[in-house]
């Protein structure tokens, strides 16, 4: 989706620009959350260590405490670092003051109209809401698997296809291709790179704690040798593209064909 969100914006705009020091915490954590799952991978790999799961399981614990300050650091601390700039944003054209004034004008009046202004939600509500979202989120989650794995069966597709495609297709979204063509750049990473930390970082080491809590002794940080390497080189790639401030169309061409060449890879894999 982020090369997507950079071959849009960049066909509509001829170069876009982004935080920098924003992008280069984000870029440093996803490319430690790549290190933290190779690291136990090749540590079982090429030797004969049997202590794969509680190192793992340590590794997880870095990792969500890693993640927990990144949150006071991006929230409290350096909050500033993370803030679109103007600059980053879409702005008008500053030569027609005259419509400026009409369209904030319009803007007051409709943000003054009840219809507009609604009610706020009780808490109550908030809550019951999100358990009902969660509930069929989890059903639908499972009624994917149970399909998938027919897929599977019937047209014999290799299950790192789907866990490396297929799935992570399923849950995105075009919020970063929309904010992309809105020039908000910031939010377009942030809606990318930082979900992928998220599942990195929090996601994974909660499942590793999840099992060891419900006494599954295999989970552990350990998997195939063809998704470390594809991870490893994602996140080196991704690092490579966002080290400077500004982007472009062909930038998302190259992120989209490197997602086609893993994509054929694990195809026949």
């Amino acid at each position: 989706m982020l090369g997507l969100g950079f071959l849009a914006g960049g066909i509509k705009y001829s170069e876009q620009t982004f935080s920098t020091e924003a992008t280069k915490e984000v870029g440093t954590l996803l490319l430690l959350a790549a290190m933290a799952i190779a690291i136990p991978t090749v540590s079982h790999a090429w030797s004969d260590n049997q202590h794969t799961v509680p190192q793992s399981r340590a590794t997880a614990f870095v990792l969500v405490v890693t993640y927990v300050i990144f949150l006071y650091f991006q929230i409290y601390s350096h909050k500033p670092l993370f803030e679109t700039s103007p600059e980053h944003e879409d702005a008008p054209d500053i030569e027609n003051k005259t419509q400026i004034v009409v369209h904030v004008r319009k803007w007051r009046t409709q943000i003054n109209k009840p219809a507009f202004l609604g009610k706020i939600p009780f808490p109550l509500t908030t809550l019951i809401a999100l358990i009902v979202a969660t509930a069929l989120i989890g059903f639908h989650s499972t009624f994917a698997i149970d399909n998938l794995s027919s897929l599977m069966e019937d047209t014999h597709i290799s299950s790192t296809f789907i866990g490396v495609v297929i799935l992570p297709l399923l849950s995105n979204d075009i919020g970063p291709i929309k904010a992309a063509l809105h020039n908000k750049m910031d939010q377009c990473i942030a809606s990318t790179v930082g979900k992928r930390i998220q599942t990195s970082l929090l996601a994974i080491s909660l499942i590793i704690f999840i099992a060891w809590g419900m006494g599954v002794d295999t989970m552990s940080l350990d998997i195939d040798g063809f998704e470390v390497i594809t991870l490893f080189i994602s996140a080196l790639y991704v690092n490579f593209v966002i080290a400077n401030e500004k982007c472009n169309y062909f930038e998302g061409v190259a992120l989209i064909a490197l997602f086609i060449i893993i994509s054929v890879a694990a195809c026949y894999y």
